[in-house]
């Protein structure tokens, strides 16, 4: 058996044992944005890519897919579902620390795609790509100034003959913060081009978490683990687009504590549409491989281990009714709901699924 046929087997046999579903998560509801409810202070469809809430304000963070924009917004939450949404500001992204006032960002030169924060006084930023195509990972404060930039490793910068680093569309989609120390957590969408193939209905892909320890004001690196995704859920009915990845991450904490990270896999085939897995991640036993610029062979490498909490569209007797197919790219642990429970809190994009509004999906964590 050649290295990749062991790999494909490898990776075969981590996608099937993790279909073991969790009890954990009680769909709420949706709620459709209408265009006009963004008002004058944005895009009528932003497309939401990355989310984080605070719940010192209980504020929510959107970042547009369309620009270097963050939305403030709130949400009328409670265990029905969600019943509104209100635009109370915007930030505008700074892209330029040596020139004085709000420099925003040339069409080309951000992707954006992850949003994390830090109790209220840093917004941690993504980027697929810049006008040159690299990758990066800012940081601002909560006015939209730029603060720095966070050293990435080597080995996901992408080069041009395509041997190295993130593949173009589909890099920094996950980014969250939580922890002790506290942590950042970075997740490509699919595997380096050095590390594993993009996903297929066949198989998935291996993706890295890479770990940074933010103590100090650094960001240091301190680990990178193995995260195997499942393969992309159908073939395509029309056309031949079809991809499965990781899209957004969040940190649940001591919600959660058997879980170091949720973690959103979006598949999708076109013409038959999407399904949205989200899985608890626990990062204990998996290996760290930092030091390893390709991939080591995946007999000698523990890959995050990983529970299904939740697949959709599909009806569930665990839920008020079935869950609609969405963009799903991006996630964040909300406010606690007059029960005590705790509140997952999803939102979808635009672009490349580019969809008439923007929506919210809530969950209850059952704890």
């Amino acid at each position: 058996m050649n290295r990749f046929v062991a790999l494909v087997a490898v990776i075969a046999i981590v996608s099937a044992s993790s279909l073991v579903w969790g009890s954990t998560l009680r769909y709420l509801g949706a709620f459709d944005v209408p265009t006009d409810m963004w008002g004058e202070a944005g895009d009528e469809n932003p497309g939401l890519s990355g989310l984080a809430y605070d719940p010192t304000l209980d504020l929510y963070y959107g970042l547009s897919d369309r620009g270097g924009v963050i939305y403030k917004l709130r949400l009328d939450l409670d265990q029905t579902g969600i019943h509104g949404m209100e635009v109370v500001g915007t930030v505008q992204l700074d892209s330029d620390q040596t020139r004085s006032g709000m420099q925003p960002y040339d069409e080309g030169n951000i992707d954006p795609e992850g949003l994390a924060l830090v109790s209220g006084n840093t917004l941690y930023v993504s980027s697929e790509k810049d006008a040159h195509g690299m990758p990066w990972i800012r940081t601002f404060d909560f006015e939209g100034a730029l603060l720095g930039q966070i050293t990435l490793p080597q080995k996901f910068m992408p080069v041009g003959d395509m041997s190295q680093g993130v593949r173009g569309d589909f890099a920094f989609e996950g980014l969250a913060t939580g922890g002790d120390a506290p942590a950042l957590y970075v997740a490509n969408e699919q595997g380096l081009y050095q590390d594993y193939p993009a996903s297929t209905v066949g198989r998935g892909t291996i993706v890295r978490i890479i770990e940074y320890n933010l103590s100090r004001g650094l960001a240091k690196v301190v680990a990178e683990y193995a995260y195997g995704t499942e393969p992309i859920h159908s073939p395509p009915s029309n056309g031949n687009y079809a991809l499965n990845g990781v899209s957004a991450i969040a940190c649940p904490g001591q919600i959660m504590p058997e879980y170091d990270l949720l973690a959103v896999e979006r598949s999708y085939a076109s013409g038959v549409g999407f399904r949205i897995r989200i899985f608890g991640v626990d990062l204990a036993e998996a290996s760290n491989i930092t030091r390893y610029d390709k991939l080591p062979c995946l007999c000698s490498t523990r890959l995050a281990a990983k529970t299904l909490l939740k697949s959709f569209p599909s009806a569930n007797a665990n839920s008020n009714g079935p869950i609609p197919p969405e963009n799903v790219e991006a996630m964040t642990i909300g406010p606690q709901l007059g029960n005590g429970h705790y509140t997952l809190i999803l939102a979808t994009g635009g672009e490349p699924f580019d969809t008439e509004n923007t929506s919210f999906l809530a969950f209850e964590v059952l704890r």
